[in-house]
C-alpha cells in the first residue's frame, strides 16, 4: 500500500476512534499502519492501547508483524 493511502487509513481510524475510544481492534489497526509508515513511536502508543483496552489482543499481535517490537506491552 503507498504512503498516501497509508495516511488516508490512519486518518480515517483516527475519525472512528474519536467516536469509539474503548474500541481495540481500531487501537490495533492504527498501530498496524503506523508501523508501516515508520511512526514506531506512535504505533507503540497504539498497541499499548489496543492491549490495555483487550488484554487477549498481546498474543495476537505479539504473534504478528509486530513480533520483537512490542515486548514492553506485556
Amino acid at each position: 500500500m503507498d504512503e498516501m493511502l497509508l495516511r488516508v487509513a490512519v486518518d480515517t481510524i483516527t475519525a472512528e476512534i474519536e467516536k469509539d475510544g474503548n474500541n481495540a481492534n481500531l487501537f490495533r489497526e492504527r498501530g498496524r499502519l503506523r508501523f508501516q509508515l515508520g511512526m514506531e513511536k506512535e504505533a507503540m502508543e497504539d498497541l499499548r492501547q489496543a492491549v490495555a483496552l483487550n488484554p487477549e489482543l498481546v498474543n495476537e499481535i505479539a504473534n504478528g508483524q509486530f513480533e520483537g517490537k512490542i515486548g514492553s506491552c506485556h
